[in-house]
This record gives C-alpha cells, structure tokens and sequence, in this order.
C-alpha cells in the first residue's frame, strides 16, 4: 500500500485565526504537521511499517521454533492499529482529507488485522459520538501533538507558517503510551454498541412481529418512542399507555410489547449501559420530547 502525495512542499498546521478588538490577527496553533520536504520520507517509512504489520499479522508460524511462534502470537493488532492511524494524524501529510483519510485507514485496519469482521455501527462513528462526550480523543491527540509543536521553531509570513527546525524526528519517535489505551476503551465501547445495537434490531422485529400477530400496525415513528422510553426507563409508565391508546394501540398490545423488550434485555444484563444516541437518549427532557413527537406523528 503506498500513494504519491500532492502538495508536498505545502505546511500543513492545524489551527484556527483569532481577531482582538483592533482588528489584528493571531494564530492559535493547535498542531503542526511534518515538514514537506519530509513528508516523501516518512510516509514512506509508514507505508513499510504498515505493510510489515499486516504480513507479519496474516503469517503462519506454526512450522518454525516455538520461540517465534510465541513472538508471532504477542502480536497486538490493537495496539498496531493505534500506533499507526496516530502517527499518519501527527504526520498530517494532506492539504485536505486527512479526517477522512483516516476513517478509511482505521476501518481498513481493523479488517485487514482482522480486529472487526461485521459491526453494525463503524468504528469512526463511535470515535465521534464517544468524543462529543468525552472528549477523550482530543485530550489524546494533545498528549502526543502538544509536544511536537512546542518543540517545533515557527512564525508566520503572509498567513502561511513558516518551520525552521528540523522536526522529523519528532514524527519518528513519539509516545504511544496514550494512544494505544485510549483505542483499546475505545474498541471496547465500539463492541458494546455493535451488541447493543444488534439487540435494538431484534428488540425492534420482534415488537413488529407480536402487534402483527395482535392485528396492529405500530408506526415506526411510534415504536422507536416506546422502545426509547422502555430502555430509559425499564418499564411502561400509565401515561405512555394512554398515549398509545389515544392512537389506537391498546394495553394488551403494550403489554406485549413490554415483555418482548423484557425478554431480549434479560439476554444481556449490560447491555444499552454504553451512551449511543440514536437509541439510547440519556437527557429525560429530551427523550420526553421525542416520545411525544413521536405520538403525534
């Protein structure tokens, strides 16, 4: 795996421009990224790295000494995985693209070291919705970026940065201490909700197949209100049932679809513990709002 890259001579930071009352603008530097004329280098030595990794991961050592199947065995794909989708962030070797460059890298990853076979939600969404909360990614990348740029000689001329040191080596040798625990909770929070999501879609065919079996429709609008409410709160409440009647879906056909709630959640005694919005909602007034809008509707 290799690529040719446009713009190399271009520096790349990452930042944003800050206007004081007077009009006059200051730059706030939040990374830096390899210099251009070191960019052919490094990503080369990444694409090595990266292509040695997954051979050495996709190896049969069961002919050779004992000792080198041990060594093969102590191979950490997770840790592998973080080192290296870190290190093409630090690098930051494109105009334009490198977040998305880096979901394609981190989904490629994990399936080529055969991390993630078929998860439900992809992992580069987990990392977004996991971060919104909190922030345990950016607080990462400041671990290993910050000292990079304090180390790093720059000014700025014309709104373009200018580096006048030599910096390679800090995107050769850095700590990875960070990097790799924080992608290990990671993977397991994206584990968690992969399960839990796989519980939704049985939760939510089951609850289908029941009313059918009672000859009601429950509109989707309405089902995903019930089954919002049922995992936040663990029960049906008086109110959520005379809403339901008041559209035609009686108490028998809650009560049942209470208990198929009930019956899939005691497969798993953990489970939807994991924040994920889309059907965990965790704020009361906000989920009392979609249940509502979802009545109505």
């Amino acid at each position: 795996m290799s690529v040719s890259l446009p713009n190399a001579n271009v520096q790349i930071f990452v930042g944003k421009t800050k206007v004081d009352k007077k009009g006059q603008q200051d730059e706030i530097v939040y990374h830096i990224g390899a210099r251009g004329c070191d960019l052919d280098t490094l990503m080369a030595v990444f694409y090595e790295t990266l292509n040695a990794c997954l051979e050495f991961s996709a190896f049969d050592s069961s002919d050779f000494d004992p000792v080198l199947q041990k060594n093969h065995q102590l191979f950490d794909n997770v840790a592998a995985t973080a080192i290296l989708i870190f290190s093409f962030t630090i690098i930051h070797p494109l105009t334009d693209g490198n977040g998305r460059t880096l979901r394609l890298l981190i989904h490629y990853l994990l399936e080529k070291f055969g991390v993630v076979n078929s998860w439900f939600v992809p992992v580069s969404v987990i990392i977004r919705n996991d971060n919104l909360k909190t922030r345990a990614q950016d607080v990462v990348y400041a671990e290993v970026g910050d000292p990079i740029v304090s180390r790093t000689k720059y000014s700025f001329s014309g709104g373009e940065i200018i580096v006048s040191n030599d910096t390679r080596m800090f995107f050769e040798s850095w700590d990875a201490t960070s990097a790799v625990e924080y992608f290990y909770s990671l993977l397991e929070k994206a584990g968690r909700v992969s399960i839990d999501c796989g519980l939704y879609l049985l939760m939510w065919d089951q609850c289908v197949e029941a009313a059918n079996k009672r000859h009601t429709t429950v509109p989707p609008s309405k089902l995903k209100a019930f089954i919002a409410k049922y995992l936040n709160s663990g029960r049906v409440s008086k109110n959520m049932v005379k809403q339901l009647q008041k559209v035609g879906i009686s108490e028998d056909v809650v009560k049942t679809l209470e208990d198929v709630c009930k019956v899939v959640l005691s497969t798993d005694t953990v489970a939807f513990k994991e924040v994920f919005e889309p059907f965990n909602i965790s704020d009361e007034a906000e989920l009392n709002n979609a249940y509502e809008k979802g009545i109505k509707t």
